[in-house]
């Protein structure tokens, strides 16, 4: 099968649910602007979001799936269907236990991960937001724990879809309390919107994968017993790998009123680019290099294309955010409480974040090459190295506030891509032939367009203030296609055909 076609429908979906919620961001600022009452809902969702990944990136995307795609290959249908059931019961004693220990230190969790917060009402407000999406970690966990079989089954188009449901919610709930202004109404979307994409997974798997997923606990299970040892260690790993994450969220505490907001907003920006490239790419190559982890030849065909494609595709993204943040930050976000003052701080959360891209979306593709060979300690010393190196240029970046952070997890993303590919080319796990140098100069070829044509292009165009949402974002997508349009000419005069992206299973 055509591993581009999956690609492109992947990424067209991923684009779908993150203009929904870009949709539901632009409603956010517009209602709360960038203050105290939003940084305490980013702060608390950071810290559940924070367990979400490690559990979802960790247990589920490190381990089970390549546990689940060797158990199937290995066993009956029927066996299969038992060992899913008998994991469903260990996830959720393991999460029931997770939630239950949150809330009973939850004040501490907070004050822990908040040093800087000297306001009694922030520190309240942030730990009752924290209580609220506690139920979040089990919602999302068996979320990603439905995707995962969807993932094993090759079937992607539900999960890839539901996303889009808890930004709909969102953006209806912010409505309804627009003028009431309760940010309580955040959390509570989050966690009605996610029972509501985990009920249609759970749907879906019975009528189309045909697997009941009525929990079988049994903690004395041979495999049970084996994956329950090796997720003790993927915890750790995972908890080890987003420590740059927690350190970010205890410095940003410091920082004044807004910080948070920005870097949230900046984020989001970010994770519209990652998400479509280094999500849908490594989502989609793990399954396969799984399969070919003993075939050098095969496994780094997959990786040439797969790292191929992200750097095509990345760079003319990395170009768009530097030369038109100020527009993109503009277009979506400066209505209502969202004043010209948030707009430069943003922007110079997202220019300093932006450095970072390239390397942030070569790195999820990079893991799965790891992951695929069912190998987390290398990532996790690798990690471990990069965070230690990342943190002594964290402190001499504080002074610089917001910026000096987002440019913090630049670094830590380019240090770690080099890490990573270094270790597999030397270890010979990876070995590559394709011509990377004809590559490198046929993309700065293109970029060099792109940009001469994006310079000129916004000499012309402005994003007004008076300008309302519609025009604004007609303006940011003329902006866009035009240079998105002159790289891929370039591309094609490049000698770079859309034949050269495919790749067949």
């Amino acid at each position: 099968m055509d591993l581009l076609k999956k690609l492109m429908f992947i990424s067209s979906v991923t684009v779908i649910v993150k203009i929904f919620g870009f949709v539901k961001d632009i409603i956010l600022a517009n209602c709360f602007g960038a203050n105290n009452l939003t940084d305490c809902f980013f702060n608390s969702f950071k810290i559940i979001n924070l367990f979400r990944k490690v559990l979802a990136e960790g247990i589920f995307y490190q381990l089970l799936i390549p546990t689940l795609i060797e158990h199937k290959k290995n066993n009956s249908i029927n066996n299969t269907n038992i060992f899913i059931k008998k994991i469903v019961g260990f996830l959720i004693l393991l999460t029931l236990f997770i939630i239950i220990t949150c809330f009973i230190l939850s004040k501490h969790i907070v004050s822990f991960m908040n040093p800087g917060y000297r306001s009694i009402y922030k520190i309240n407000k942030t730990i009752e937001l924290f209580i609220i999406l506690l139920p979040y970690i089990f919602i999302s966990s068996f979320v990603s724990l439905t995707t995962s079989i969807f993932n094993v089954y090759n079937s992607f188009i539900i999960s890839s879809l539901t996303p889009i449901i808890i930004n709909i919610l969102s953006i209806l709930f912010v409505l309804t309390e627009f003028f009431n202004k309760s940010i309580i109404i955040l959390p509570l979307s989050l966690l009605i919107g996610g029972i509501i994409q985990l009920i249609i997974h759970i749907i879906y798997i019975k009528k189309k994968i045909n697997i009941n997923l009525y929990p079988i606990i049994d903690l004395k299970d041979n495999n049970i017993v084996k994956f329950y040892k090796s997720t003790k260690s993927v915890i750790f790993h995972s908890f080890i790998n987003q420590s740059s994450i927690i350190l970010n969220t205890i410095l940003s505490s410091f920082l004044g009123s807004g910080s948070v907001s920005w870097i949230y907003y900046s984020d989001k920006i970010m994770e519209f680019n990652s998400g479509i490239l280094g999500v849908s790419l490594s989502t989609m190559i793990l399954p396969i290099l799984s399969k070919n982890y003993n075939n050098i030849k095969e496994y780094s065909n997959v990786l040439d294309w797969g790292i191929k494609l992200g750097i095509i595709f990345s760079v003319p993204l990395l170009i768009l955010v530097l030369i038109l943040s100020k527009h993109i930050i503009m277009s979506l976000f400066y209505y209502g409480n969202f004043s010209y003052f948030d707009v430069e701080m943003t922007k110079n959360s997202l220019i300093s974040y932006s450095i970072g891209l390239i390397s942030i979306v070569l790195s999820k593709i990079l893991i799965s090459a790891f992951n695929a060979r069912k190998d987390s300690i290398t990532p996790l010393k690798l990690s471990i190295v990069t965070i230690a190196i990342s943190q002594l240029i964290n402190l001499l970046l504080i002074s610089f506030k917001h910026i000096g952070l987002s440019l913090s997890i630049s670094i830590n993303s380019i240090l770690y891509f080099l890490f990573l590919i270094i270790y597999l080319v030397k270890k010979k796990i990876y070995i590559t032939n394709y011509n990377w140098l004809d590559l490198a100069k046929k993309i700065l070829i293109s970029s060099f367009c792109m940009i001469v044509i994006l310079l000129f292009l916004i000499k012309y165009i402005y994003i007004y203030y008076y300008d309302n949402c519609f025009i604004r974002i007609f303006k940011l997508l003329f902006l866009i296609i035009s240079g998105l349009s002159t790289y891929l000419i370039s591309l094609y005069l490049n000698d770079i055909k859309p034949n050269d992206f495919i790749f067949y299973q």
